[in-house]
């Protein structure tokens, strides 16, 4: 790609996957992602991880639960072209709240996935929520200051090894579902981890817990509270956003001020949902 307009080689490579030349900007995906008629197009930034995605869920079939965008090739028959890959435009939107609604879809998300082996793939990635990721779980050391490690020591004193088995499971699912009228939920952006099932539903829980100012601890626990190890999983999640957080900071992506209030308001929202 050599022309310098951003608006121009999105419309090349849109015409390249058989969009049409119309670019809309679309919320989430970190503001890359991009409407071009029937397709979405986005950034692959990691090849591997692009070519597994789009080879497994074109494997994947749709069920009476749920929706799943579907991977699109390019008129030359590649699922890369330029760096970037398509999917189908899947309709629906996010909905405030419908924390039972989203528990249920998460669960007939992972048993969709729960067949699909551990991709090679994850080992290599370096990103800040990858290594927050291990962090959280024990497959990295924590290498934080003594100002940062105040935040979250007191989740540490109350964890413990859950011993549930992993499976693929999108670990960034809160944000991800899309409804719409007459038709089954869609979950898009699929963020692979290899984790606990029930680990997706832990993330939900604490980020509804911290972020939604409407969502009161009795009324969470009643949809999550009867999940196998719900209260360490939660804690393994709380420590995965307070770590991405920190890990953000030492990019300089935020200050760390804004990653310690943050980390703090994940603290508190896990001791009072279990306190």
């Amino acid at each position: 790609m050599h022309d310098d307009d951003p608006a121009n080689n999105l419309e090349e490579i849109a015409r390249t996957f058989g969009g049409c030349a119309e670019i809309v900007p679309l919320k989430g995906g970190q503001r890359e992602a991009f409407r071009a008629g029937s397709i979405v197009i986005k950034p692959a930034d990691s090849e591997a991880e692009a070519e597994w995605l789009a080879t497994t869920f074109n494997q994947l079939s749709d069920t009476a639960e749920i929706r799943t965008p579907k991977p699109v090739k390019s008129l030359r028959g590649h699922w890369i072209e330029n760096g970037y890959v398509a999917w189908s435009f899947v309709t629906g939107e996010t909905k405030t709240g419908a924390y039972l609604e989203k528990s249920r879809v998460c669960d007939a998300y992972h048993r969709l996935v729960c067949h699909v082996a551990r991709p090679a793939f994850l080992d290599a990635r370096n990103d800040a929520w990858s290594i927050a990721d291990r962090k959280a779980w024990d497959d990295e050391e924590l290498d934080y200051g003594a100002e940062f490690a105040a935040v979250y020591r007191p989740l540490l004193s109350s964890l413990e090894d859950s011993n549930l088995p992993n499976q693929l499971i999108h670990g960034d699912f809160s944000g991800n579902v899309l409804f719409a009228d007459g038709l089954p939920p869609a979950v898009i952006d699929f963020s692979p981890y290899w984790r606990p099932a029930a680990f997706a539903q832990a993330v939900i829980l604490i980020d509804a817990a911290t972020l939604d100012e409407t969502a009161t601890s009795f009324d969470l626990l009643n949809v999550f509270g009867s999940i196998e190890n719900i209260g360490q999983l939660t804690i393994r999640a709380a420590l995965r956003r307070i770590f991405e957080q920190f890990e953000h900071s030492r990019l300089r992506r935020i200050e760390k001020a804004e990653a310690m209030s943050v980390a703090e308001l994940y603290c508190a929202a896990y001791q009072r949902l279990f306190s």
